[in-house]
């Protein structure tokens, strides 16, 4: 016997349903007191398309109330997937013709996130869209590499990062 269940993005009308169990479930975690979402937040994850289905969902949910510093889950608290789908516009860079060091990418990108965090890796984190365990990783492979030499290339991309483009096309940082 063959049950057929459909994909989560023909349910939509379940995903009210499915985050209020996720938000009871992990809601009160780690000292959270989180307890609903915002309309705004239910409204993007019932437009989401759900391509990891409901374990996709209650991760999102997990992830967005370890980041909450509320009672309600917020857009800016979901992963960057969700708040800015592609269809949405995807994020638009062009590679320089030179090329560049994405050592040097990740490590300006990482150097801004905490400066802008004021050294708070989870605040760092959610501006880059990563959990916290994988920007712990990456500070510490950083830290462990010691200083990346400043080649001409790695200069062009300090500088394409602060000007906020790369040749005639606008830099948007997303994972």
């Amino acid at each position: 016997m063959t049950i057929h269940v459909p994909p989560l993005r023909e349910r939509a009308s379940d995903i009210p349903y499915l985050v209020e169990a996720f938000v009871a479930k992990y809601g009160s975690r780690n000292g959270g007191e989180v307890r609903a979402v915002s309309k705004d937040v239910l409204r993007l994850l019932m437009d989401f398309p759900w391509p990891g289905n409901v374990r996709q969902l209650e991760a999102s949910i997990e992830r967005a109330a370890l980041l909450c510093e509320g009672a309600e889950i917020q857009v800016e608290d979901l992963p960057p997937e969700i708040r800015q789908p592609a269809s949405a516009g995807s994020p638009h860079f062009q590679l320089p013709p030179g090329g560049l060091s994405l050592e040097q990418l990740e490590r300006t990108l990482i150097d801004q996130a905490m400066a802008q965090s004021g050294g708070v890796i989870a605040k760092a984190a959610k501006l880059l869209g990563l959990s916290y365990k994988t920007l712990q990783y990456r500070l510490e492979k950083i830290r462990t590499k010691g200083p990346i030499a400043h080649s001409t290339t790695a200069n062009q991309a300090q500088h394409d990062l602060n000007s906020g483009s790369v040749g005639d096309h606008t830099v948007e940082a997303h994972s």
